[in-house]
C-alpha cells in the first residue's frame, strides 16, 4: 500500500457470535479517525452500534484527499476507488469467507459503486449507500442480495447548464429513485431508497455537532437487514 499509510481496525462482538461483517467506507472529506469532527464521530458511534448489534465492523483511515488547486471530483473518485480496492484485497478483509456488507458515505459510497462494477472473489452480500448520487448506468457484477440508498431530506443537489450557471436544484425524492434506477442488477437483488426528514448530506441535523441517535438507529437497522437474505422484494 506504499506510499500511503492505511490503518485498518476490526471490531469484534464480545459475545463471539456475529451475524454479519461490515466495512465502513468514509467520504472524501475525512482522513485519520482521530482527527475529530462530525464525520469522524459518525463513524465511531456507528461502529459501536454495529458491534453491539452483533456485527464484525471494520474501519479504515487514510490521509484526506481534499483537493488542492484544480483536483477534479472525477480524479478524487478514482483515487478513493483505488484505495478501497487495495483495502478489499488486504488479508484483513480478503482472508475471511463470511459475507461482507459495504457501508459507504458520499464519495465513499460512489467508490463502492465503482468496485461493484468489477467481478470479485469476495463474498459481498450487500451495500448501504448514504448520500450517493449516481449519474450514469452502473452494472453490478457481484451477486449482491441487497442495495439500500439512504438520504437526508435537506440534502439538495444543484445542476448547472452549459454556461456553468445553476439551472436546477433537486432533492432526494427526485435524485434518489433516479440513482437507484441507474443500477443494473440481477433480478433477485433488492434495491431500496429511504429518506430521513430533517437531516442533510452527512445525515446531520442543522447545527448538530454529533450524529443523531435516531438516524444511527436507521443506519444500523438497514445494515442488519442486509445481513440476511431478503424474503420478499422491498418497496422502491
Amino acid at each position: 500500500m506504499n506510499p500511503e499509510a492505511i490503518r485498518i481496525h476490526e471490531f469484534v462482538p464480545i459475545s463471539g457470535s456475529e451475524i454479519g461483517r461490515v466495512l465502513i467506507v468514509p467520504s472524501g472529506n475525512v482522513g485519520p479517525m482521530d482527527q475529530g469532527g462530525f464525520e469522524s464521530e459518525l463513524y465511531e458511534r456507528l461502529a459501536g452500534r454495529l458491534v453491539s448489534s452483533g456485527m464484525i465492523t471494520v474501519r479504515f483511515d487514510v490521509e484526506s484527499d481534499r483537493p488542492r488547486g484544480g483536483v477534479s471530483i472525477t480524479a478524487r473518485r478514482a483515487n478513493r476507488t483505488r484505495r478501497l480496492s487495495e483495502i478489499l484485497e488486504h488479508e484483513a478483509i480478503a482472508a475471511r469467507s463470511s459475507p461482507l456488507i459495504l457501508l459507504g458515505v458520499s464519495l465513499g459510497a460512489l467508490s463502492i459503486v465503482d468496485v461493484l462494477r468489477r467481478p470479485t472473489s469476495l463474498n459481498i452480500c450487500a451495500a448501504v449507500l448514504l448520500g450517493c448520487v449516481i449519474e450514469e448506468p452502473s452494472v453490478v457484477m457481484p451477486p449482491v442480495e441487497r442495495i439500500d440508498f439512504l438520504y437526508g431530506a435537506r440534502d439538495l443537489v444543484g445542476y448547472c447548464n452549459s454556461d456553468g450557471e445553476l439551472s436546477e436544484v433537486v432533492g432526494p425524492d427526485t435524485y434518489g429513485p433516479r440513482s437507484a434506477q441507474q443500477l443494473i442488477v440481477r433480478p433477485r437483488t433488492v434495491v431500496t431508497t429511504r429518506i430521513i426528514e430533517g437531516v442533510g448530506h452527512m445525515l446531520a441535523r442543522p447545527g448538530a455537532h454529533a450524529p443523531d441517535d435516531d438516524t444511527l438507529d436507521v443506519i444500523v437497522d438497514l445494515t442488519k437487514q442486509s445481513a440476511f437474505p431478503p424474503s420478499a422484494p422491498a418497496a422502491q
